[in-house]
């Protein structure tokens, strides 16, 4: 923003271009959108030119975090969920069932291939997690001007 009694429109321009932080900014290639406003009016009982700028990027700029991997995660933390029931589940049937009984070891053979499956998909969804983290924190900084 700018306030003073600028004697035209062109001072008032000539002025940020002599500010080094508007300068920067209208200078910056990072942007590609721009809003001037000038009025001269009166302030606290004096003639003054007021000007603002805005600057800006469109959203569209910035590269969007993938959104099949949010689905990926949503669908793999669904299975996740599942898959525990249903290893607790197994669990409680074989903490039930005498060592000794004859479906106790396939259950137990059962039960270990369900957390192998587990331990697996949790691991791939950590891995895509964490790529869904990394292209997020880049769009943040796309967005922050980073």
């Amino acid at each position: 923003m700018i306030l003073g009694n600028f004697s035209s429109e062109k001072d008032v321009i000539q002025n940020w271009m002599n500010s080094p932080g508007h300068r920067a900014n209208i200078l910056n290639n990072r942007y590609s959108e721009i809003g001037v406003a000038i009025i001269k009016g009166k302030y606290k009982g004096q003639s003054v030119w007021i000007g603002v700028q805005e600057f800006g990027l469109p959203l569209s700029a910035c590269s969007q975090p993938d959104s099949n991997l949010k689905k990926e995660i949503e669908y793999n933390r669904s299975q996740l969920d599942n898959m525990f029931l249903q290893i607790n589940q197994e669990k409680d049937q074989i903490d039930s069932t005498n060592f000794r009984s004859a479906n106790y070891r396939q259950m137990v053979n059962d039960y270990n291939q369900l957390i192998s499956q587990y331990n697996s998909l949790a691991e791939i969804t950590k891995n895509v997690i964490l790529q869904y983290n990394n292209q997020v924190n880049i769009f943040n900084n796309c967005v922050a001007g980073n």
